[in-house]
This record gives structure tokens, sequence and C-alpha cells, in this order.
């Protein structure tokens, strides 16, 4: 993790997107000190950052509305369990982008799976 002040000069000193992203057990409390200095935010949709496969965590549901509400300008990624049970409800509480692993990786047809995907997230 690095500091508020760290974060706050690299945005201020390089011409880039900043964007923040923490693990599960981060409070919105601790997350809100760097968001003033973020473009966007990735949300984990997994509890602990670790290999794929792991089960979702309910819990980013509270922080994307928290986020949409709090920080409009903010884009919101969600990165971990991004699959055909969870993308629409990400989509609908806020969330804007979306990393998906396995769900296309590992299916027997990657493009029939990311097709699908992206029906239900843009009908």
């Amino acid at each position: 993790t690095i500091s508020v002040d760290t974060l706050k000069n690299f945005a201020e000193e390089t011409p880039v997107s900043v964007g923040v992203s923490f693990n599960g057990a981060t409070t919105m409390e601790t997350f809100e000190h760097y968001l003033p200095y973020a473009d966007y935010v990735q949300l984990m949709g997994i509890y602990q950052i670790g290999a794929q496969g792991q089960p979702f965590d309910e819990a980013v549901f509270e922080k994307i509305v928290h986020l949409k509400e709090h920080y409009p300008h903010l884009a919101i990624t969600v990165d971990g369990s991004v699959n055909a049970d969870t993308i629409e409800r990400l989509k609908t509480a806020g969330a804007d982008r979306f990393v998906v692993g396995s769900a296309i990786t590992l299916q027997d047809d990657p493009e029939s799976a990311y097709t699908a995907l992206n029906t239900l997230i843009n009908e």
C-alpha cells in the first residue's frame, strides 16, 4: 500500500490516468482518503486477491453504490468473479467496467462466452 501523499504527488506530477484498488478487507473510510487523487476505482469482486475461481464477495455492491452516490465522476471497474451470474447485477449497481477472466478464458468457446457477457450488459 502506498501513502496518500505518494499517490497525490504521483497524480499531480504525472500526466496519466490514476486508479486505486484495494482488497476486500479495506474499509471505505480508508479507501476514501485516496479518492480525491484518483480518476477511477477498481473494486475486487472477491474478498482476497489471488487465483481465479474464488467466490463472489457480495459486499462489493455496497461499495459500488456508495461510490456512485458520493463520487459520481469516478469510473468503477470490478475485477474478480465477474461472470454471467454477477455482471448484470454489477452493472445495475453502477459499475462501469468489468475485468473478466475464467468466465471467458476457461470456456469451450471463449468468443461466444464474451459475446454472451457483452449482451448481458449492453441490452
